[in-house]
Protein backbone atom coordinates (compact mmCIF):
# COMPACT_ATOMS: atom_id res chain seq x y z
CA UNK A 1 0.00 0.00 0.00
CA UNK A 2 1.02 3.78 -0.61
CA UNK A 3 -0.05 5.39 1.93
CA UNK A 4 -3.19 8.11 2.36
CA UNK A 5 -3.86 10.14 -0.52
CA UNK A 6 -6.34 13.16 -0.83
CA UNK A 7 -8.63 14.05 -3.68
CA UNK A 8 -9.26 17.24 -4.04
CA UNK A 9 -10.74 19.99 -6.76
CA UNK A 10 -7.55 21.82 -8.26
CA UNK A 11 -7.40 25.49 -7.14
CA UNK A 12 -5.66 28.04 -9.66
CA UNK A 13 -2.40 27.65 -7.20
CA UNK A 14 -2.02 24.61 -8.28
CA UNK A 15 -1.51 25.58 -11.81
CA UNK A 16 1.99 24.87 -12.30
CA UNK A 17 2.77 22.20 -10.57
CA UNK A 18 -0.36 20.20 -12.78
CA UNK A 19 1.14 21.34 -15.53
CA UNK A 20 4.37 20.06 -14.79
CA UNK A 21 2.58 16.89 -14.28
CA UNK A 22 1.38 16.75 -17.46
CA UNK A 23 4.57 17.44 -19.32
CA UNK A 24 6.46 14.46 -17.14
CA UNK A 25 4.24 12.35 -18.30
CA UNK A 26 3.51 13.17 -21.65
CA UNK A 27 7.54 13.14 -21.72
CA UNK A 28 7.28 9.83 -20.42
CA UNK A 29 5.28 8.34 -23.56
CA UNK A 30 7.18 10.44 -26.28
CA UNK A 31 5.42 13.38 -27.09
CA UNK A 32 7.70 16.16 -26.30
CA UNK A 33 5.82 19.45 -28.53
CA UNK A 34 3.10 19.48 -25.67
CA UNK A 35 3.72 23.11 -24.69
CA UNK A 36 1.47 25.18 -26.92
CA UNK A 37 -1.48 23.55 -25.65
CA UNK A 38 -0.48 23.19 -21.92
CA UNK A 39 0.08 26.87 -22.14
CA UNK A 40 -3.30 27.06 -23.44
CA UNK A 41 -4.71 25.43 -20.80
CA UNK A 42 -7.64 27.56 -18.93
CA UNK A 43 -6.37 28.02 -14.78
CA UNK A 44 -8.26 26.19 -12.46
CA UNK A 45 -11.05 27.67 -11.17
CA UNK A 46 -11.42 28.61 -14.98
CA UNK A 47 -12.10 24.68 -15.67
CA UNK A 48 -14.06 24.15 -12.98
CA UNK A 49 -16.67 26.96 -13.82
CA UNK A 50 -17.49 25.02 -16.56
CA UNK A 51 -16.58 21.30 -15.59
CA UNK A 52 -14.41 19.85 -12.92
CA UNK A 53 -10.55 19.42 -12.47
CA UNK A 54 -9.06 17.51 -9.57
CA UNK A 55 -5.77 16.47 -8.22
CA UNK A 56 -4.58 13.82 -6.42
CA UNK A 57 -2.28 14.65 -3.31
CA UNK A 58 0.03 12.10 -2.37
CA UNK A 59 2.70 13.48 0.76
CA UNK A 60 1.80 17.29 -0.53
CA UNK A 61 2.42 16.96 -4.02
CA UNK A 62 0.34 16.59 -7.16
CA UNK A 63 0.62 13.10 -8.12
CA UNK A 64 -2.51 12.96 -10.56
CA UNK A 65 -4.96 14.86 -12.51
CA UNK A 66 -8.52 14.15 -13.63
CA UNK A 67 -11.12 16.34 -15.48
CA UNK A 68 -13.77 17.11 -17.61
CA UNK A 69 -15.29 19.77 -19.27
CA UNK A 70 -19.39 19.49 -20.86
CA UNK A 71 -19.65 19.14 -24.45
CA UNK A 72 -23.57 19.02 -24.74
CA UNK A 73 -25.95 19.19 -22.33
CA UNK A 74 -26.47 15.63 -22.17
CA UNK A 75 -22.03 14.57 -22.66
CA UNK A 76 -19.03 15.74 -21.23
CA UNK A 77 -15.07 14.81 -22.49
CA UNK A 78 -12.99 13.96 -20.06
CA UNK A 79 -9.43 14.90 -20.73
CA UNK A 80 -6.48 15.22 -18.29
CA UNK A 81 -6.10 11.72 -17.23
CA UNK A 82 -2.22 11.37 -15.84
CA UNK A 83 -0.92 9.31 -12.97
CA UNK A 84 2.86 9.68 -11.87
CA UNK A 85 4.65 6.19 -12.75
CA UNK A 86 5.25 5.68 -8.67
CA UNK A 87 2.04 5.48 -8.15
CA UNK A 88 0.78 3.28 -11.07
CA UNK A 89 -0.30 0.10 -9.69
CA UNK A 90 -1.95 1.08 -7.27
CA UNK A 91 -5.77 1.10 -8.33
CA UNK A 92 -5.49 5.17 -8.57
CA UNK A 93 -6.56 5.61 -11.91
CA UNK A 94 -9.68 3.37 -11.99
CA UNK A 95 -10.40 5.20 -8.77
CA UNK A 96 -9.72 8.64 -10.84
CA UNK A 97 -12.33 7.18 -13.51
CA UNK A 98 -14.69 6.42 -11.16
CA UNK A 99 -14.46 9.38 -9.32
CA UNK A 100 -15.01 11.44 -12.72
CA UNK A 101 -18.12 9.36 -13.48
CA UNK A 102 -19.67 9.69 -10.31
CA UNK A 103 -19.70 14.00 -10.68
CA UNK A 104 -20.51 13.15 -14.55
CA UNK A 105 -23.64 11.28 -13.51
CA UNK A 106 -24.23 13.71 -9.96
CA UNK A 107 -24.80 16.85 -12.41
CA UNK A 108 -26.98 14.84 -15.39
CA UNK A 109 -24.65 14.06 -17.80
CA UNK A 110 -25.38 10.87 -19.56
CA UNK A 111 -22.32 10.50 -22.01
CA UNK A 112 -18.71 10.31 -21.35
CA UNK A 113 -16.28 10.91 -24.52
CA UNK A 114 -13.08 10.68 -24.62
CA UNK A 115 -9.68 10.94 -26.69
CA UNK A 116 -6.65 8.63 -26.09
CA UNK A 117 -3.23 7.47 -27.45
CA UNK A 118 -2.38 4.19 -27.86
CA UNK A 119 1.10 4.52 -26.70
CA UNK A 120 -1.30 4.65 -23.37
CA UNK A 121 -1.94 0.59 -23.40
CA UNK A 122 -2.47 0.44 -19.73
CA UNK A 123 -5.05 3.53 -19.75
CA UNK A 124 -6.67 2.04 -22.97
CA UNK A 125 -7.09 -1.63 -21.10
CA UNK A 126 -8.83 0.07 -18.06
CA UNK A 127 -11.27 2.09 -19.69
CA UNK A 128 -12.32 -1.06 -22.06
CA UNK A 129 -12.70 -2.76 -18.34
CA UNK A 130 -14.84 0.06 -17.45
CA UNK A 131 -16.94 -0.44 -20.45
CA UNK A 132 -15.75 2.37 -22.91
CA UNK A 133 -16.35 1.74 -25.97
CA UNK A 134 -13.21 2.34 -29.13
CA UNK A 135 -14.10 4.52 -31.89
CA UNK A 136 -12.36 5.98 -35.14
CA UNK A 137 -10.33 9.16 -33.93
CA UNK A 138 -12.25 11.92 -35.84
CA UNK A 139 -10.05 13.75 -38.57
CA UNK A 140 -10.01 17.00 -36.26
CA UNK A 141 -8.57 16.04 -33.08
CA UNK A 142 -5.33 16.33 -31.49
CA UNK A 143 -2.25 14.88 -33.01
CA UNK A 144 -1.74 13.29 -29.83
CA UNK A 145 -4.63 11.03 -29.81
CA UNK A 146 -5.61 8.25 -32.24
CA UNK A 147 -8.35 6.73 -30.20
CA UNK A 148 -11.82 7.91 -28.91
CA UNK A 149 -13.75 6.27 -26.65
CA UNK A 150 -17.51 6.30 -25.33
CA UNK A 151 -19.27 5.73 -22.33
CA UNK A 152 -22.87 5.93 -22.05
CA UNK A 153 -24.26 6.22 -17.85
CA UNK A 154 -26.63 4.15 -16.71
CA UNK A 155 -29.30 5.46 -14.52
CA UNK A 156 -28.64 4.37 -11.14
Amino acid sequence: MIGPVSWQKAQNSDSTEIKALIRRVMAEFGFTSSGPVLDAMPDPDAFNALGFLGVLRFQEYIMGTYAFLPLSEDTVEIQKIYLVPELRGNHLGREMMKQLERIVSSRGFKKITMLSSGRYQAALRLYDQLGYVRLHRPEDTSAFCDWQLEKVLLDD
